[in-house]
């Protein structure tokens, strides 16, 4: 149990350098979560006349 705790931990730091190195934090929000964003706010009927 404590190699397993220690491990886990020890495994945190890398992680989170590949992920800070890679940017992969804002290509998921990139890739993932703005498709979804334009879909939801392009399908809005605009009332607007300029």
């Amino acid at each position: 149990m404590k190699k397993k705790l220690l491990i886990g931990a020890l495994s945190v730091v890398p992680l989170s350098m590949l992920i800070y190195w890679f940017n992969l934090d804002n290509k998921l929000l990139y890739y993932g979560v703005r498709p979804i964003l334009n879909k939801v706010y392009n399908s809005y009927q605009r009332n607007v006349s300029l």
